[in-house]
């Protein structure tokens, strides 16, 4: 797609994600919280279903009360394992550096430009993640050194020495820079911002040097009458490279000590508490969200809609203009992909919400469902996806090996694209 193309195209999703966000109307529904306790160990599980009214859930609620005991239809462990983080290269940063400091790209990229002219920190603008096996014989150096510092011993005292993760060493994948470290020249006065950022490459050069983490991760489904419940619990078996900032993120309740439960268990339900909810509008988009959607690495689209006025970035959302309105109403109807191929295209469900049927036109599949709002471009790397390839990525979550892409610098590769656990596309390169 020309570049005239994507800046329309994207300014058309920034506006359309506006226009959704502001005039979704919020609808209130109601669900179920149960409190169990077993072995004198208390965990809470919530309804599947979803009422409509509180006069509903309520009558739920007494003929749950009236029973005071629930049974475990479904017991499910799985071990899962997260890998170290590779090294930063400056897209990645900026990104994590928008996303939870509401830095802008260019005065992320100006801190590092300036920690480097100090010699603190190696090459920023590099599109690397890895450092060559050379460099990996200075690795336990650059350890001992922030180990001597008193604001880096916490953070380095769980590195077990001889035992470092070696997953970042490549020499095929460092082609002009490594991926980005810090140097034997530790800063000792630094500004806010400049140690924020400093600190982010710290702690990820010492997590991706750090061993896995390791979760058990149990779903465990219920039964009330004929009512359906469940909870997921997880467990940190060997907490490996969290271990650095001690962050174990995530939406599942880490919770060390479970009870032992298996299928036609009886767990006495303590309490019965009625959550009141409300449906989510779309997230208004970020650059990040931008750049993970139209899978732009250099922001220059997002920059020039900027500079352009069309949109503001307000708490690091992309807000549209009256100016930018203007025009988008002038090109709409030239970007907006409407109208799907006059073809019998195969019904495919999302493969993220997995609820809505995704239409499918020359340049774009995507959910119509605004709370979703998921999207994949059909050309990526210059490679257009046939419709057999739209199929096996979202029934198999990969397609066949695809060749003849070209990356930025303009070298041929052949790849698979798949989807990760959340939906989002992944190459695979071929051997």
């Amino acid at each position: 797609m020309k570049a005239e193309g994507m800046t329309k195209l994207t300014l058309a999703l920034i506006f359309e994600n506006y226009l959704e966000h502001i005039n979704f109307k919020k609808e209130t529904y109601f669900q179920l919280e149960l409190l169990h306790t077993k072995a004198f160990i208390e965990f809470k599980s919530v309804s599947k279903f979803q009422c409509e009214t509180e006069k509903e859930v309520k009558k739920i609620e007494k003929s749950i009360q009236r029973i005071g005991k629930a049974e475990v239809i479904d017991v499910e462990t799985i071990k899962t394992i997260e890998e170290s983080p590779l090294l930063f290269n400056l897209t990645d940063l900026q990104k994590k550096a928008n996303e939870e400091f509401n830095l802008t790209s260019e005065e992320t990229l100006n801190i590092l430009q300036g920690l480097y002219e100090n010699k603190f920190i190696t090459f920023p603008r590099t599109k690397s993640k890895f450092i060559s096996e050379e460099m990996w014989n200075d690795i336990p150096y650059l350890v001992r050194i922030l180990q001597e510092r008193e604001k880096y011993k916490k953070v380095t005292r769980h590195l077990k020495w001889g035992f470092f993760n070696k997953r970042i060493v490549s020499n095929l994948k460092v082609v002009d820079h490594s991926g980005l470290l810090i140097t034997d020249k530790i800063p000792s006065a630094l500004s806010i911002k400049e140690t924020v950022i400093y600190q982010m490459i710290v702690f990820r050069f010492l997590e991706s040097i750090s061993k896995s983490c390791i979760k058990e991760i149990t779903t465990i489904q219920l039964e009330v009458l004929h009512y359906k419940f469940s909870l997921k619990i997880c467990k940190i078996i060997e907490p490996g490279w969290r271990t650095i900032q001690g962050k174990f993120s995530g939406e599942i309740e880490i919770q060390q000590y479970l009870p032992p439960l298996k299928i036609g268990d009886e767990l006495k339900i303590k309490d019965c508490l009625v959550l009141t909810k409300k449906t989510k509008p779309p997230k208004l988009y970020t650059e990040t969200d931008i750049v993970a959607e139209m899978e732009i690495s250099d922001k220059e689209i997002i920059e020039e809609l900027l500079t352009k006025g069309y949109v503001i970035q307000k708490n690091k959302f992309l807000i549209p203009t009256a100016k930018g309105l203007k025009f988008y109403e002038v090109v709409k109807d030239k970007t907006r992909v409407d109208p799907i191929l006059p073809i019998s295209y195969p019904k495919l469900n999302c493969p993220k919400c997995k609820q809505q049927q995704l239409t499918i036109n020359e340049q774009l599949i995507r959910c119509p469902a605004s709370s979703c709002n998921w999207i994949q471009f059909r050309i990526v790397c210059g490679a257009t996806l046939s419709i057999k390839e739209i199929e096996s990525l979202i029934n198999n979550r990969k397609t066949s090996l695809i060749k003849g892409m070209k990356s930025k610098s303009g070298k041929e590769f052949n790849a698979y694209l798949a989807l990760n656990e959340k939906a989002k596309s992944l190459f695979i390169i071929e051997n």
